[in-house]
This record gives C-alpha cells, sequence and structure tokens, in this order.
C-alpha cells in the first residue's frame, strides 16, 4: 500500500455491531471493507468482507472470495458470519471506490471540496473497548477524525450543527484524543 492509499483510508478495529453503530449516523451511505483471514467453521479460507451502511443501518453485507471476487454469502447469513469473526480491520474506502457501491456521491464529494472549519488532528488511536466506552456522539465525531475532514464536513455527514461538532470536538481535546 502506498503512502497515498494510507492516508486517504481509514480503519477501524471493532466488531460488526459496532462500526455499523457509529457509522449510520452519518448523511452519506459509506462502503468499508475487511479481509477475513480465517472464515469460521471453513478452515483457512481467506475472505473479503464488503459492508455498505447508511442512515438506516447495514444496507449490503457481502463476503468473497479475495482473488475472484466471487460472492461466497451475503446479507443476513454473511452478517452472522461476521458477527463470529470478533474484531476485524475495516477500511473505510475511499469516494472513488465507494461510488461503485453507493451510486452517486458528487454532493459528498462537493461538499467536502468547500468545507471550512478547523480541521481536527488524532492524537490518540483507541481499542474497540475504549471506541465502545464513548458515549455515542463522541464516538461518531471521533471516527470521522482523519487529519483531513474540517468541522464543519464532519457536521454535515453527522446533520448536526458545527456549534453541536464543536462542543464535542472540545470534549475529546479534554480527554487528549484530538487537537484542534
Amino acid at each position: 500500500m502506498t503512502r497515498e492509499q494510507t492516508q486517504r483510508e481509514q480503519t477501524y478495529q471493532l466488531p460488526i455491531t459496532v462500526i455499523i453503530e457509529i457509522m449510520q449516523g452519518l448523511r452519506e451511505a459509506v462502503v468499508l471493507r475487511a479481509q477475513i483471514s480465517r472464515l469460521p467453521g471453513m478452515g483457512k479460507q481467506e475472505a473479503m468482507a464488503h459492508i455498505v451502511v447508511d442512515e438506516q443501518g447495514l444496507q449490503l453485507c457481502v463476503i468473497s472470495e479475495p482473488h475472484t471476487g466471487e460472492k461466497l454469502f451475503e446479507d443476513k447469513e454473511a452478517l452472522r458470519i461476521l458477527q463470529q469473526c470478533g474484531t476485524l480491520t475495516w477500511t473505510l474506502q475511499p469516494p472513488e471506490k465507494a461510488s461503485s457501491f453507493t451510486g452517486s456521491l458528487d454532493e459528498q464529494m462537493s461538499y467536502k471540496a468547500g468545507s471550512a472549519g478547523p480541521i481536527p488532528r488524532r492524537l490518540a488511536s483507541l481499542t474497540p473497548l475504549q471506541m465502545q466506552a464513548l458515549p455515542s456522539a463522541q464516538r461518531q465525531v471521533f471516527a470521522l477524525v482523519n487529519n483531513r475532514n474540517a468541522l464543519d464536513y464532519i457536521a454535515h455527514l453527522l446533520r448536526r450543527s458545527p456549534h453541536e461538532v464543536y462542543a464535542v470536538l472540545l470534549e475529546l481535546k479534554h480527554k487528549h484524543l484530538i487537537d484542534l
């Protein structure tokens, strides 16, 4: 993976139920993927999980063969398997990759380009247990802090006012998790 790819992709080490809870508060649909080193009950078979989450929750859940892309499981069966996998490393897909799953993301891209306000910077990485321990608002805002998203863009994604998001950012700063 190149440095540019690393800078564009955010990763989260969380169980699927927690990642869905965090991401469903966003305004636009997001696509996440996770590599599965071993499917439960299937020996050493590797796989790739793809999920799409929007404000209504999980919209797409597919487990595929990593080399051919052939679907192995989908929908409820895929979700059940992913729940058995426990904590996985989820990668938030950049908008250009996400568009193949979610359709047009022009509104998201145009809003992001015009975003303003301070750009919070992460100071700490959190374990899944630490993420789960944060209050819901702090968990959602912290998940969107990636050293590039401006305050206004985070507020737009969460459908909150910049003032509300700024208050949460201050709480996270007080906990020494971010800097403004």
